[in-house]
């Protein structure tokens, strides 16, 4: 196929036919599996009661053995995870888990709707069956636009910066015992701070949070340079 061809023709020559092979398979595959759902959620991240808008995601947990794959479902209402998995396998499995733990403390009256990226898991027919027989709505992102699932996102943006990488997990099972012990013990703690109403007339979470965490660091600060003004040799 190659004889009398220069060595750039002949990479140009298999890298066409590669292109052509890999784009009609990978086109085929996904218009007979692929299901598409409008974008119900439009950004519009609040929730005026419990188990009315869900949003659900899944992350990469690197550890020293591979790859821990999460998976969450978390309430737009009170910012709570009402429902989470994890395995070292990312699939339709890790997903349906996710929905069944969601579901087995949490009963919703009139209508849920769950949004999602357009995650292969979450364009299957079994997600798309799964969904049907719980009565739920589904809502997906538009196409190369995280924004549209930004709440889901986020959280996961935080656990791995105040938890996953300052301990560094050697083995899944350490990263499984981390992620447990965020969502269980130290998520609800900051959940209840954030959604405490404030006495005073402008909002903590623009104004006396900041401002504290301001004079902390000054005060410790201060302390500091006065440690090393008392006890300098």
């Amino acid at each position: 196929m190659y004889r009398g061809m220069s060595t750039t023709q002949q990479a140009t020559s298999w890298l066409s036919t590669c292109s052509q092979m890999d784009s009609s398979r990978v086109w085929d595959d996904c218009e007979s599996q692929k299901c598409n759902y409008t974008n119900l959620l439009k950004r519009n991240f609040r929730a005026v009661r419990p188990n009315e808008k869900w949003v659900t995601d899944i992350t990469s947990i690197s550890t020293r053995i591979g790859w821990l794959y999460l998976s969450v479902i978390k309430d737009l209402h009170d910012a709570f995870i009402v429902g989470y998995q994890m395995s070292r396998l990312q699939g339709f499995t890790l997903v349906d888990r996710t929905l069944d733990a969601a579901l087995k403390d949490n009963t919703f009256n009139g209508s849920l709707l769950l949004h999602s990226d357009q995650g292969s898991q979450y364009t299957s027919d079994l997600y798309k069956q799964r969904l049907n027989e719980y009565g739920i709505t589904p809502s997906m992102s538009r196409a190369g636009t995280p924004l549209d699932n930004a709440y889901a996102e986020s959280f996961f943006d935080i656990l791995k910066t105040e938890c996953i990488y300052i301990e560094k997990s050697q083995t899944a099972a350490e990263a499984e015992k981390l992620v447990d012990e965020y969502i269980h013990l130290m998520l609800p703690s900051v959940i209840s701070m954030l959604v405490t109403p404030c006495p005073c007339p402008i909002s903590c979470l623009t104004v006396c949070l900041p401002v504290g965490s301001l004079c902390s660091f000054l005060f410790f600060r201060w302390a500091r340079y006065l440690a090393i003004a008392v006890f300098r040799p």
